[in-house]
Parts: C-alpha cells; structure tokens; sequence
C-alpha cells in the first residue's frame, strides 16, 4: 500500500512554493502507523520534510492521542465534576513551541465543563491555540444537548474568547442555525463540507449538497474542504467528481468564506499529502485568486495566523 504521507508529488506536478497554504485539520501525532509511544520529535521532523515537499507553509494540529479517536477514552484528558473532562495536547504544545510560525492548535472543550468562560480565555491565551473544535454527533448525549440548545455556554464563552470555532455535525447541518443566530459574532466553520461521515446510512450527494449550500445566508458560517474524496466524491485523483460542489459552494458562500484541509492522517491509502493539496491547486473549476484563497490566504484571515 502508498503511504499516505509521500512527500514528493508526482513529476508533472509543479512546485506549490508561490502559496501560503494552510492544512486546517491534521491529527499530526498520529503521523506514522506506529505513531503510538513513537518520539514525538521525529513526528514533527517528518511533518515540517513533508510539508515542505508539498509547499504546505502552516498546519493546524487537533491531537488526539486515543488509539480509536470515536471509541477510545483520550488519555491526556483530566476528568471533570459531573462527567466532563478537560483535554489537553502536550504534542500540539511540543510542536508549537519548537515551529511555531508553521504548526497551530485546534484545541477542544468539553461543553459540560463547570468552567468554560476561564477555560476559553485560558486557550485564548495559550501559544499557538487559535480556534476550538466540537462533534457532537459522536455521542447521544451530546447529540442531544446540542439540538436543545444545551451547547449555547459554549458558543457564549467562544464568542466572548474570540475563539473561531470548527463543527463536525456529521451532515446535520440544520441544527447550527439556531446557533449562528444566537451568536452572529463568533466564527463558525462546517468540518468536512458539512456532509455526513462514509460509513453512515444519511442522506448525502446533491440532496445534501442543497442542505448546506442553503446556509450560505448566514455570513459567520464557513465551510472547510476536508477529505472530500471520502466525504463528497469517491473516486481517484484528481477527483474530479468534487469539481461541480466546488463551483456551487464558491458561488454560493463566496471564495472568501472556504478553507481547505487534509485530514491526512485518516486518509491512510485514498490520497497522499501531496494530492490533498493538488486537488485544489490544480482544480480547473477555480481561479487562481480562489485557490490562494481557499488553500491559505482565509485560514490566515478568520484564525488571525501569524
């Protein structure tokens, strides 16, 4: 099998250094299949010689050190009153402050923390900590606080941190509205073009691709082109299937409101680091201006990047 992380791109693909791209969403401790106990140092060596091959200039890390990221409990997180944890992400630290003009944090709150305006603030504050993330689908109970309402002390103390904030609603996207309301002044990004995950029996395709194209009329919203081969059209490279959902969402939201990431770490043997990025790079739907917005120039914008 390819590796996933294959740092030189095809012979007939140019070099990307004209661009400052942005990787939004990479499990970076997790970059090796023996990633489990192995030297945190040489993880990062290996990401900044493969970032560099593919012309990536800056990744954001959501660490995630449980063996199975939806099962597993996560080992660095401290447990909480009443069921909460608190998460930490020593690697992501590691990473920031050895290379902290090309790694950032995407660091996670639990929504049931007794304490989350300090917690918010705090993250505010920490180095390289520039947005939080939430998936509430992944469990009942959070699903379920989350479609009543229960999640607005998050987006409160969010809002008030200044705190951007990525979603994975697994292709629920109408839930987020009454959110995006409420709290018109925090930045909200839809993981994974906002469809629902491959293994899930949901509704995806155009009928879903309409669903999220309808929450453009709500200008905090952004959406994030994550692993779209998995997520909108499964195919080979250069994924061409994806080229028609990109055009809409452009026209629909605008150039300035998409960003682009890899998620490359659980990708292992559909696409290689270098065809996640060339995939827009060399999209012949986009233009250039779009590409330099979608692959870097926004993510620098709405996470206020170095």
């Amino acid at each position: 099998m390819r590796s996933a992380f294959r740092a030189k791109p095809p012979p007939d693909m140019p070099e990307a250094d004209r661009l400052h791209i942005v990787d939004t969403q990479v499990h970076l401790n997790r970059l090796s299949d023996d990633w489990i106990g192995a030297d945190p140092d040489a993880l990062i060596a290996r990401a900044i010689a493969a970032m560099d091959a593919v012309g990536i200039t800056m990744a954001l890390i959501d660490e995630r050190a449980a063996p199975d990221i939806l099962n597993d409990p996560d080992p660095n997180a401290t447990p909480l009153p009443g069921g909460a944890q608190r998460f930490a992400h020593p690697f992501a630290d590691r990473a920031v402050a050895a290379h902290p003009t090309r790694f950032a944090i995407i660091a996670r709150v639990d929504w049931r923390d007794p304490a989350i305006d300090d917690r918010m603030g705090e993250l505010k504050a920490s180095p390289g900590v520039v947005a939080t993330q939430i998936a509430p689908t992944l469990r009942d109970t959070d699903w379920a606080a989350f479609e009543s309402g229960g999640f607005d002390p998050y987006f409160a103390a969010a809002e008030r941190a200044g705190l951007p904030l990525f979603a994975f609603l697994s292709g629920r996207v109408d839930t987020i509205m009454p959110y995006l309301r409420r709290f018109p002044g925090l930045t909200v990004t839809l993981d994974h073009w906002g469809f629902p995950m491959p293994h899930e029996d949901a509704v995806r395709g155009e009928q879903q691709l309409v669903r999220v194209l309808a929450l453009a009329e709500h200008p905090n919203l952004h959406i994030k082109w994550c692993k779209g081969p998995l997520f909108v059209a499964p195919g080979p490279y250069p994924h061409i299937e994806m080229h028609g959902p990109m055009r809409r969402m452009i026209d629909a939201f605008g150039a300035d409101r998409i960003v682009w990431a890899s998620d490359i770490t659980q990708a292992r043997g559909r696409y290689t680091w270098a065809e996640a990025v060339y995939q827009i790079r060399d999209c012949a739907v986009l233009t250039d201006t779009e590409k330099a917005a979608v692959l870097g120039e926004n993510a620098r914008r709405l996470l206020r990047l170095r």
